[in-house]
């Protein structure tokens, strides 16, 4: 995923209605900080920067800032952009927040996401919008292509856009987008490798279970035998290197490298041990609703307080939800802008939880419920 500073253009009335909405809470939406942004109703030309060399750039975010009138590719947003590798996918970066209810893909990937959520039974859709901007295929000067705005819609709720409105609560809003809240349908399965597949059903909402099996596996192949419940459990987990984290991430599929492979999985990153201090999250859940290459853009939504919430919403039907693109964990070869640069999921979550060293991040499918 590269990262690129886009010139200032007028902000369309849906940025405009939106971004004096207020939010707080460890995943604040931040979109006061879109005032003025846009993606262009025409087709701005623009370039992520590939430095004129037509190569496709290495994996990682490049900053670039355009002075006023200065033509870039994915033009017309006064924002520092979220662009994939293969150049057919842009959000705004979250900055402080976490993301934004702008997203532009090319129009095969929105189509085929919207296909994959269909097929799962899930109430969510995406389709193209009136909008579009111009980007790079592979971030090519002579390759450019069309982007289309993507706009969310929620069956459910009957809403779409911008107002669309889904599950406030994190694990409900994944779960429906998954489609695993379709009636008596879908159990979910974790999507790792190297170890069974950890089911468990939506309704049982004990979702803290598979973290825990996860971090007993691991404990158990440290010590040579089954650990004697959950807290030797944190215990061993706790007291591992780094080195020794990161073999068994790779190999169990968790952690940074539990990257998601299509549209439809979700992701979950949970605390060692509960809410911490002032910061009352113990988990947070992100559904994948687009992929281009090892990029991802989820559509999550988390819980509130009355006082928090928009007016409006509720619970069950909350506007606030937001986009946001990942990409992969590890970097190859020479990269001037930051060589091994960890862009996934569980890196920028577990940034958000403090740096919590212990902190897991599991990948999610939906499955048919079995015939009881």
């Amino acid at each position: 995923m590269n990262v690129q500073r886009e010139t200032r253009a007028s902000a369309p009335q849906h940025l405009a209605d939106d971004a004096t909405a207020a939010a707080s809470g460890l995943r604040d939406p931040s979109r006061a900080a879109l005032r003025g942004m846009s993606f262009g109703a025409g087709e701005a030309a623009l370039s992520p920067g590939s430095g004129g060399s037509g190569q496709a750039p290495v994996q990682c975010y490049r900053k670039m800032e355009s002075g006023a009138g200065k033509e870039t590719p994915y033009g017309g947003l006064n924002a520092l952009l979220r662009v994939s590798d293969d150049g057919r996918m842009a959000t705004p970066d979250p900055g402080e927040g976490s993301g934004t209810h702008v997203f532009y893909a090319e129009q095969s990937i929105i189509s085929s996401a919207n296909s994959t959520l269909k097929g799962l039974k899930s109430p969510v859709s995406v389709r193209a919008g009136g909008g579009s901007i111009t980007g790079r295929k592979n971030h090519r000067k002579k390759s450019p292509i069309t982007l289309k705005e993507v706009v969310p819609a929620n069956a459910r709720t009957e809403t779409e856009g911008d107002g669309m409105k889904s599950y406030e609560g994190c694990n409900m809003n994944a779960w429906e987008t998954m489609g695993a809240l379709a009636e008596g349908q879908k159990s979910i399965k974790r999507a790792g490798k190297g170890m069974d597949p950890l089911r468990f059903d939506t309704t049982s909402r004990d979702h803290m279970l598979p973290v825990g099996d996860v971090r007993s596996e691991i404990a158990k192949r440290e010590l040579g035998r089954k650990p004697e419940g959950k807290e030797e459990s944190k215990e061993v987990y706790g007291e591992l290197d780094e080195k020794t984290r990161s073999k068994y991430a790779k190999k169990l599929g968790i952690n940074q490298h539990a990257a998601p492979t299509k549209v439809g999985q979700s992701l979950q990153v949970a605390r060692a041990s509960g809410s911490q201090g002032k910061d009352p999250f113990l988990m947070h859940w992100a559904p994948v609703v687009a992929k281009a290459g090892g990029d991802y853009v989820t559509l999550e939504n988390f819980g509130r307080s009355n006082s928090e919430r928009k007016e409006g919403d509720t619970n069950l039907a909350s506007s606030d939800w937001h986009f946001r693109m990942y990409g992969p964990a590890n970097r190859k070869g020479s990269n001037p802008f930051g060589k091994g640069e960890d862009q996934s999921y569980h890196a920028e979550h577990k940034a958000e939880f403090g740096g919590d060293d212990n902190a897991m991040t599991l990948l999610y499918d939906t499955e048919e419920a079995k015939d009881k």
